[in-house]
């Protein structure tokens, strides 16, 4: 199983986040992938539009907490210098997203949170499903963003 798949019809490109036990938390292994993926995909004339998703029941859930939890026998300054690179090491995807010369709709289905948030505004459009979460984590004394929807209980859905 690839941890990003990709499929290609009739001039749409599918780009799915494929680790649903993790709800397609962002893994260094996966923002690679990402990148290399639509890197590739800009330059394919066939394709005229890119489709992002994430298998399973969320869109993204953030970042790989593995990858978080590494962090934590840090100093707290050196935890803090390690949480900026982090952050700073998502800035080549959204280049990549945002920078293709196709658009690029973000399917949302379930949560996006923290990173998941940051993709999806990178993308030129953004579908949400039915129901869905939209949330930021918190840094200190920052504003959060958190937000749920379910438009079948607005009575909003088909």
């Amino acid at each position: 199983m690839a941890i990003v798949e990709t499929t290609r019809l009739d001039g749409i490109a599918e780009v799915k986040m494929n680790r649903p036990d993790s709800f397609n938390a962002l893994s260094v292994e996966m923002l690679q992938a990402l990148i290399e993926t639509f890197e590739q995909l800009t330059n394919d004339d066939s394709v005229r539009c890119i489709v992002l998703k994430g298998a399973g029941p969320a869109f993204m859930a953030g970042g790989d907490l593995k990858m978080f939890g590494e962090n934590l026998d840090l100093s707290p300054t050196d935890r803090a210098e390690k949480f900026v690179k982090n952050l700073k090491a998502l800035e080549p995807l959204v280049k990549a997203i945002s920078s293709t010369r196709q658009p690029v709709i973000a399917a949302i289905q379930g949560a996006a949170a923290g990173y998941g948030v940051s993709l999806a505004a990178a993308c030129d459009l953004t579908l949400p499903r039915r129901s869905y979460l939209v949330t930021l984590g918190i840094v200190g004394n920052r504003i959060v963003l958190s937000c749920s929807f379910d438009l079948f209980d607005l009575g909003l859905s088909s």
